[in-house]
């Protein structure tokens, strides 16, 4: 899915129902193979607003005009020939095995995850939620869904992190944080952390405030590159048993452990000191 789809629908999912914006965004997203070929002026009538309405919608949404919207706006299941493509990898797959098959790899991995991982690191990690000012956890799509996942589990613990579901906003925020922070990335392909050293993936380009934040930067991923990278403190690996992508369950099984450490190392003995 492209930039412009992941943000029409964020759009979409949190303006007033019926709305103009929300008009908008539905009317774009309808056409949205058509996008490519209209000028500002044939998208404006399609949607019933005029251009200078169109125009603040665009630039509402991350863009700076119109002309770098419809640049976004080719939609294909497998633009960048990705790997971790959900239509071409997970869809594909089950086109050719049972589900059974499906669920015997996703065990393998959590069981393979369970045995392999740094333990130390989440350790390391529960003791950094504690100690920075101000976490932020972010991601792409599914990983962005871990995020959020995660926040509500540290909420029973009332650890309070921030997350957003918009990836403009996700980086105003990084470029915000401060030395005491904490900026928790989850990125199965490390892409997240990668995406403007790629000249070809221009719908990412204006990524940089991670190279340069000066918080803590904690990365979650199965890519061995994107751990490595200088501006990375330190990075949680998890491995796989083959191209499937599994990192969404995989990353339910390490956002409890997280929480659990959290859990024990923090919370219990905060908890006991306030009793004493």
């Amino acid at each position: 899915m492209n930039v412009l789809c992941m943000r029409l629908l964020l759009f979409l999912s949190e303006e007033p129902y019926g709305s103009t914006y929300f008009y908008i965004a539905q009317t774009l997203l309808n056409h949205i193979d058509e996008l490519e070929s209209l000028s500002i002026g044939e998208a404006a009538d399609l949607c019933g607003v005029s251009k200078s309405v169109l125009s603040k919608f665009v630039r509402e949404i991350g863009f700076e005009d119109y002309k770098d919207f419809r640049r976004c706006s080719p939609f294909k299941n497998n633009k960048y020939g990705n790997k971790i493509n959900y239509v071409y990898n997970v869809l594909g797959y089950l086109n050719d095995h049972s589900y059974s098959d499906y669920v015997q790899i996703i065990n393998t991995d959590l069981q393979r995850v369970v045995q392999a991982l740094d333990y130390a690191k989440i350790d390391q990690l529960a003791l950094d939620l504690a100690a920075s000012e101000n976490v932020f956890a972010f991601g792409y799509m599914f990983s962005q869904r871990t995020a959020e996942d995660m926040q509500c589990k540290l909420g029973y613990l009332k650890k309070f992190i921030i997350t957003t579901s918009k990836d403009v906003r996700q980086e105003e925020l990084i470029s915000q944080a401060k030395e005491n922070d904490l900026i928790l990335i989850f990125s199965d392909s490390g892409q997240y952390v990668r995406h403007y050293y790629d000249a070809n993936l221009l719908e990412f380009d204006y990524r940089t405030a991670i190279e340069k934040t000066k918080a803590k930067v904690v990365l979650v991923t199965n890519n061995e590159e994107a751990a490595a990278l200088d501006f990375i403190d330190y990075a949680i690996l998890y491995p796989r048993s083959s191209d499937l992508i599994t990192h969404r369950y995989i990353y339910q099984l390490i956002t409890d452990m997280i929480v659990d450490r959290y859990y024990h190392l923090v919370y219990l003995t905060s908890q006991t000191s306030l009793s004493e």
